[in-house]
């Protein structure tokens, strides 16, 4: 491990890893101690400015789906994608769209400007419940589809993608039964959660951030994240774990999913030349530049939007990890202090900020607690396992394992602890 990070400090290009008395401009500390907060706040007026404006190409698409979803619904009682057992609707490839333009007025580029449309509708799906329920108890009646924005854009590698539902409305004007007059998003936590689990794996967006907390839903499912800040694929939010984890940070990562838009947008403008060439059409109109928002529409997600989003994505799940953990017994405790970690990680101004790092593990190798203090004292994580294992109605702990339990008895409150083995033994043993 001190090799691989003495490695990682000498060959750190963005010096984001500080050693020893190293002082460094920047660091993952210093980049820890960013209030959240304007990420967030950042992350949300972007998502505001890359919604679709109106008369654009993707404007008009979004306009004529929803037009003939009615239709489709109407006519087949679902729309045509569920037929064809797909939750997109998906725009013809390029040469097919236009191969089928040369049947009309000639090539026409705005025909792959058109983005993939996933068109989740609850009460249409297998297994869905005869009636959706509110938060008070009523029925949920349907309340049409959204205006503003028609659908969600959703951050996606190649190309983004848009979420089109419908809305429900506990309704307050019923004679019958009288609701409470709530309105519900059909990708609200509360409506997923009355979904069957496999249909809910197919949602492609989890909502966090705001709305009481549903139980019977998993987030770790869906196949997109979804905030009130932003939206993005459950694919980049794999991809960001990994980057994330071996210091890719969010600034390259931007980069990199910036690079791979702009290279879909440069294949699809060489297919259109390409086929103006093949069929002999001259005088054409210019392909739409990629950001152009009337046209092409391409819109990346920037360092602080993707910081923003992870920041709610591995926040949410917090409240299970912390509930699985404080019922884990920990009858035998496996307690140490590690060194070597802290020493490599940045500090503000070459002064550290953590002397240490503390873990405790149970009789099952399962991991209790873990803690970068910066003082080593133990007294806070100690009281809490107690608390905990009483409020689990779990056994108090019995016994205590640590390298140098002589030299430990300062460290430890004696309320945990009713029996220290007297030999000195290896954490590890």
């Amino acid at each position: 491990l001190n090799f691989d990070l003495d490695f990682n400090v000498e060959h750190d290009e963005h010096a984001d890893i500080a050693a020893s008395d190293r002082q460094i401009d920047e660091s993952l500390i210093d980049e820890a101690l960013d209030h959240i907060q304007p990420d967030s706040s950042g992350a949300e007026d972007e998502t505001n400015a890359a919604e679709t404006v109106t008369d654009s190409e993707i404007h008009k698409q979004l306009l004529a789906l929803k037009a003939r979803r009615d239709d489709e619904i109407k006519k087949y009682k679902m729309p045509l994608c569920y037929i064809r057992g797909d939750f997109f609707d998906r725009p013809p490839h390029p040469v097919f769209a236009l191969h089928n333009s040369m049947k009309g007025s000639g090539l026409n580029p705005s025909d792959l400007y058109l983005r993939d449309v996933f068109i989740w509708l609850p009460y249409l799906l297998p297994g869905c419940p005869t009636r959706f329920i509110c938060t008070c108890g009523a029925a949920l009646s349907r309340n049409g589809f959204n205006d503003d924005p028609i659908a969600r854009r959703v951050r996606h590698i190649p190309d983004d993608f848009f979420l089109f539902t419908n809305r429900f409305i506990c309704d307050d004007r019923r004679l019958n039964e009288p609701g409470c007059g709530t309105s519900w998003q059909g990708t609200d936590p509360h409506i997923l959660a009355q979904l069957p689990r496999q249909v809910q794996v197919a949602f492609p967006g989890t909502i966090f951030g705001y709305g009481p907390i549903i139980h019977s839903f998993n987030p770790s499912l869906a196949s997109a994240y979804i905030s009130p800040r932003g939206a993005i694929s459950k694919l980049l939010v794999r991809l960001m774990r990994n980057s994330f984890s071996h210091r890719h940070g969010a600034a390259p990562f931007s980069e990199m999913v910036t690079e791979v838009q702009y290279l879909s947008h440069a294949d699809n403008e060489l297919i259109y030349t390409a086929a103006a060439n093949s069929y002999g059409q001259t005088g054409l109109m210019r392909f739409s530049a990629f950001d152009d928002p009337k046209g092409y529409a391409g819109s990346p997600p920037s360092a602080p939007y993707l910081k923003g989003l992870f920041t709610d994505i591995i926040s949410a799940p917090r409240i299970y990890i912390e509930r699985d953990t404080a019922t884990k017994p920990l009858t035998i405790a496996k307690a140490d202090h590690a060194f070597d970690v802290t020493k490599h990680i940045g500090g503000v101004k070459g002064e550290r900020i953590f002397t240490a790092a503390y873990t405790c593990m149970n009789e099952f190798e399962e991991a209790r607690g873990h803690s970068i203090l910066s003082i080593l004292q133990v007294a806070g994580p100690c009281r809490r396992h107690v608390r905990l294992l009483r409020a689990s109605k779990n056994p108090p702990t019995q016994i205590l394992y640590t390298d140098s339990p002589q030299g430990r008895l300062n460290y430890f409150p004696i309320m945990m602890i009713s029996c220290f083995l007297p030999a000195e033994r290896s954490f590890h043993e």
